[in-house]
């Protein structure tokens, strides 16, 4: 079995050269989808939509981690004080689609 292991993409999207070769049996998205100093936030979001879809067509063969970015923004005790627009309108509503 091959595993691929992508993190820390911070709105990159280099993981899409990376799993369009299908050569995996399971890529796994260690998280930090978020926070990017370099790429603008509908670039950001544009990204996160595109790793979701991939999920859902490839479901038993990807899966979603949050990373440390992630976590403080959702955590209510060491979260950042104020919330990206992406976590309030795509994040969380986005979450609910995965069990």
């Amino acid at each position: 079995m091959k595993i691929r292991v992508i993190g820390d993409l911070h709105g990159r999207d280099w993981w899409k050269r990376k799993v369009e070769t299908g050569d995996s049996d399971l890529n796994i998205f260690l998280g930090d989808y978020v926070d990017s100093y370099i790429v603008s936030d509908e670039g950001i979001i544009n990204n996160l939509l595109d790793i979701i879809e991939f999920k859902k067509a490839y479901e038993d063969k990807v899966i979603l981690l949050l990373g440390n970015h992630e976590f403080n923004y959702i955590s209510p005790y060491i979260g950042y004080c104020s919330f990206h627009y992406y976590f309030r309108t795509l994040f969380f509503p986005l979450q609910r689609q995965f069990p």
